[in-house]
């Protein structure tokens, strides 16, 4: 249910382009799993979720 909470720093033309994107547009999608992390890094799960969001690219 978790999958990628920073995706909301990615510009929604970059997510819905519908050719390939740039490597500036790649660039601006990377940084995001550490945004994810940084949301939800306060919060108790019960389970390893925070890692795994960093780390699912």
């Amino acid at each position: 249910m978790i999958h990628d909470p920073g995706k909301i720093s990615v510009p929604t033309d970059i997510l819905t382009k519908p050719s390939r994107i740039t490597d500036i547009e790649f660039s601006l999608i990377k940084p995001p799993c550490q945004i994810g992390h940084d949301i939800l890094k306060e919060i108790e799960f019960p389970w390893q979720i925070v890692p795994m969001v960093r780390q699912h690219h």
